[in-house]
């Protein structure tokens, strides 16, 4: 069973509250909003994909992530892959920075 955080806000100043382990992280447009989600991607170390998120540039994510969540996965690729099909199967589509564009 996965164990969500609590929503983080992308900041310099929260880094130290996600760990340094694999897992699963979703990128939200809203930090208040879990709904809205921009992307579900695995990471070999949660800190360092949050980090990598908060410098992200315009010209790449033209809509800016403004919130973090995670769950802990030792295979966090295939837990990825499974949640985004079941986010597939409920909103029948993928996050904006899943789709392929």
């Amino acid at each position: 069973m996965r164990q969500w955080s609590a929503p983080i806000a992308l900041s310099r100043f929260k880094d130290h509250e996600v760990p340094e382990c694999s897992g699963v992280y979703v990128l939200l447009q809203s930090e208040t909003d879990p709904a809205c989600v921009l992307l579900i991607a695995p990471a070999k170390n949660l800190r360092e994909a949050y980090t990598r998120e908060l410098h992200e540039t315009k010209e790449n994510r033209p809509v800016p992530g403004k919130g973090f969540v995670y769950f802990r996965a030792a295979h966090a690729a295939q837990e990825a892959d499974e949640f985004l099909g079941e986010y597939k199967n409920r909103r029948g589509e993928r996050p904006l920075y899943n789709s392929g564009f």
